[in-house]
């Protein structure tokens, strides 16, 4: 998110599409889409499916959007495989970028229970309800300033 100007919805639209991405693994080859082999996702290949998925959320999502150049360098790939991820992921997504409130929210409401679960001493949780559409602004605002930042705000 710091290299590529990403807002938290695209973190959680991102996950959204890992998830569809294993709905269609289990349902078998022939929900990938035409003449594509599903993605599968492993230990080996996680942070390149996600890398895929937040570019594909923030195309779907942000403005202004990062090359696939840009992209390519987050993830130390080279152009020409980001580029193959995209195309690939795409059509196993069937190119359905949508993503409905409910799954939204549901993805949001897992991502919440995770972070609730994990021990105190852990870096403070990134806020991820907006009040309102889901736009780089309206995230901004809805975050609540953290005590220690207001004494730099004088």
């Amino acid at each position: 998110m710091k290299y590529t100007q990403c807002s938290p919805c695209t973190l959680v639209v991102a996950i959204v599409y890992l998830q569809r991405l294993k709905d269609r693994e289990a349902s078998g080859p022939s929900a990938a889409g035409a003449g594509c082999q599903p993605l599968r996702l492993t230990s080996f290949n996680i942070q390149r499916m996600f890398l895929t998925a937040m570019m594909i959320a923030h195309k779907f999502l942000d403005e202004p959007v990062c090359s696939n150049k840009q992209w390519s360098l987050v993830g130390d790939l080279t152009v020409k495989e980001m580029n193959s991820l995209e195309l690939h992921m795409l059509w196993t997504l069937q190119f359905d970028c949508n993503v409905s409130r409910a799954e939204y929210d549901a993805c949001q409401a897992a991502l919440g229970a995770l972070d609730a679960s994990l021990p105190e001493h852990r870096a403070p949780a990134l806020v991820l309800q907006p009040r309102g559409p889901c736009t780089t602004s309206s995230i901004a605002n809805s975050a609540p300033v953290p005590a220690s930042a207001s004494a730099f705000a004088s």
